[in-house]
Parts: structure tokens; C-alpha cells; sequence
């Protein structure tokens, strides 16, 4: 008599890496670069602050040089020279805009704002910018919020084996997997594509349960990618 058997640990646990995009914080003065930034969910964009003292704090747009409760807050970083061992990273979850200013003194008055994933239409960086003229930038009470402190580049630091769509990924996984256990057989579901790379970890001894492995999906999401995949044993 044959069973199918799907276990629960049969699942393939796929981790999707977004791409890092890179803000200079303070390098040319009193301003962020680039200051109007475009980034996808599950993305990272990576602040590096240059000298001397400078800081990243989400605004409500209405509301330039004042913290948003909750949002985000790096910090002051104060830099002598060249530039800051570490990056203040913020993961984006999805694409609506984030107004961010440095609260050091005069900094926000003088035009040193930028935004996350601008608004396609009305009132954008520009207004954001001449609202914040001259204001009293204020910071918030408490401790770093909405990211952390990482090393540069770290977002996205696992090295490449493959490359394509989700179908050749789930092709590669099925291959590892089969070639492991001839006597496996893999069926799933795969929408969407992913553009970047791909790293395939076979079990490198026997796995606890039958059909037990893990896959590891690198790359920059370029829609919401849902994979299932589930590995039956023939008994």
C-alpha cells in the first residue's frame, strides 16, 4: 500500500532580500543624497552619516521638522571625519511616502529633507522643503526607532549561485531536493518574479523528518511572491 505523506516539515522556508539603496547623510553639507529616494518593500535603504553631527527623523508631511510619533529617529551621530563605521538601516514595508529631516540646529530650516518613495502626484519635496524654512526642528524623546545600526551593505550580504524567475528557483530547489531523496516527489504553487540571485542549501546530513529542507531565495522582489512548495515521501 502507498501513502503520500505532506509534513509539515517539508516545507521550504524562502527568505526574499530586497535591494540596498544608499543615502549619504550630511557629506555635501546640509542635505541628503539623493533626497528623494525610491525603494520597494523589502528593500533597505542604508544612511551613512558624514561629519559632523547629523541625524534621520520621520515627519508627518503637514508637520516638517517635527518627529511623527513612532516613526523613525537614528539618532544624532556625531562624525570627526570621513565617514561612519556603520549604517543606519530601514527596512521599507511598503510604498508610501516617508518625510524624513535632520533635527540638528538649523538643519532642517535650511533644507536638509528628503523623502522616501515621493507621492506620484500633488504637493511633494519641493512644498516639503519650503514648509520647513526657517522652522524649529524638535527631535524625539526617546531612543532609536523604526531601524538600527548595521555594517555597510550587510542588508543584502548573502553570495549568489543562480539567477532567473521564480520557476527556474523552484526547478533548482526541486533538483537539489530530488537528487537527496530519489524517492521524494515535489509539487507547488509559484506566481510572481523575482530578478537577482539564488542559493540553494541541500541538508548537508540525513534530515530529522523525510523531505526536510531548507532554500534560500536572494534577490530584489519585483512583485509579492508567495512560493509554497511541499515534498511528499512514497511509503
Amino acid at each position: 500500500m502507498q501513502l503520500t505523506r505532506f509534513l509539515s516539515s517539508s516545507l521550504f522556508a524562502v527568505a526574499v532580500f530586497g535591494a540596498i539603496v544608499s543615502v549619504d547623510v550630511g557629506e555635501d553639507g546640509f542635505v541628503y543624497n539623493p533626497d528623494t529616494i525610491t525603494a520597494a518593500p523589502g528593500d533597505q535603504v542604508q544612511f551613512s552619516f558624514y561629519p559632523q553631527n547629523h541625524s534621520v527623523i520621520q515627519a508627518a508631511f503637514d508637520s516638517p521638522c517635527v518627529p511623527l510619533s513612532g516613526g523613525i529617529f537614528s539618532g544624532f551621530v556625531p562624525v570627526d571625519s570621513g565617514k561612519f563605521s556603520e549604517v543606519f538601516a530601514v527596512d521599507i514595508m511598503d510604498t508610501d511616502p516617508i518625510w524624513i529631516y535632520c533635527g540638528q540646529t538649523q538643519h532642517c530650516g535650511s533644507g536638509m529633507v528628503a523623502v522616501i518613495n515621493p507621492p506620484s502626484s500633488g504637493d511633494g519635496l519641493d512644498t516639503f522643503r519650503a514648509n520647513a524654512k526657517n522652522a524649529k526642528a524638535s527631535v524625539p524623546s526617546g531612543g532609536i526607532s523604526g531601524g538600527s545600526f548595521t555594517e555597510p551593505g550587510s542588508g543584502n550580504s548573502l553570495s549568489s549561485s543562480a539567477t532567473g524567475t521564480t520557476t527556474s528557483i523552484a526547478t533548482s530547489i526541486a533538483t537539489s531536493i530530488a537528487t537527496r531523496n530519489a524517492t521524494s516527489t515535489i509539487t507547488g504553487n509559484v506566481t510572481g518574479t523575482v530578478t537577482g540571485t539564488a542559493t540553494v542549501i541541500a541538508p548537508t546530513s540525513t534530515p530529522a523528518l523525510p523531505g526536510a529542507a531548507a532554500a534560500i531565495v536572494v534577490g530584489k522582489v519585483g512583485a509579492v511572491v508567495p512560493i509554497l512548495l511541499l515534498a511528499g515521501l512514497l511509503l
